[in-house]
């Protein structure tokens, strides 16, 4: 989905509701976010230093790594400049920049994650990324089109109808900004496409909630 046009229109939907970003992400996942995150973070463990969240937004993910793996050099890296600065941790480095042209040398970190952002990236791309800038493994967490035709319906109606909902009575009526969720899930590719093509840079766990709409994928790379 990666493009410039995309690119701008990410960072001003998401500039716009900074705000509520927390505060939507659990609404929209019924309360569940904290609970995903955290059965997440120990998908991947803590085996490792240096961590890169790509996509960070305001370090929501990075605050339960460092909370359940504690002390270690985390980086959070986000194309948007204005949610980078609602971080508030001092340990942690903030860097501008897309996720699939990652401004950092190989295996520069030992684990990569990326948590409710892949679906904006080139999706070949953002994999080659961050497989070579990881050492140990890489983390995507996410929305996605699943296999399941009426489950994938029911998604786009919830992404298309409710959510736009939830952002008129709980986020001052920035509809337009949550419809990209709604967008992204009908462009990108389905899950067993994804996980075809991932499996090829090691070896997988995988994890899902809500029928499948939501996944959390480890890939352990092959040393």
């Amino acid at each position: 989905m990666s493009s410039q046009q995309n690119y701008e229109d990410i960072i001003k939907a998401f500039s716009e509701i900074k705000r509520k970003y927390e505060f939507m992400n659990k609404l929209m996942t019924l309360g569940q976010i904290e609970k995903i995150r955290k059965a997440s973070v120990s998908m991947i463990g803590c085996d490792g230093n240096k961590i890169l969240d790509v996509g960070s937004g305001p370090g929501s993910y990075l605050a339960i790594l460092e909370e359940m793996c504690g002390k270690r050099y985390y980086v959070a890296l986000d194309i948007n400049e204005d949610l980078l600065r609602t971080i508030i941790n001092d340990n942690i480095d903030r860097v501008v920049a897309s996720g699939d042209h990652l401004p950092f040398r190989d295996k520069s970190f030992d684990l990569v994650v990326s948590a409710f952002m892949f679906r904006y990236l080139d999706h070949k791309k953002g994999l080659e990324e961050f497989s070579r800038v990881a050492r140990k493994a890489f983390q995507i967490i996410d929305f996605w089109k699943t296999d399941n035709k009426i489950v994938y319906y029911l998604t786009l109606i919830y992404a298309r109808i409710v959510v736009p909902l939830e952002a008129l009575l709980f986020s001052r009526g920035h509809i337009h900004d949550y419809l990209y969720i709604y967008k992204t899930i009908r462009s990108v590719c389905r899950e067993s496409e994804l996980f075809e093509m991932a499996k090829k840079y090691g070896k997988m766990k995988l994890k899902f909630w809500f029928l499948k709409i939501i996944f959390s994928l480890v890939v352990i790379l092959e040393k």
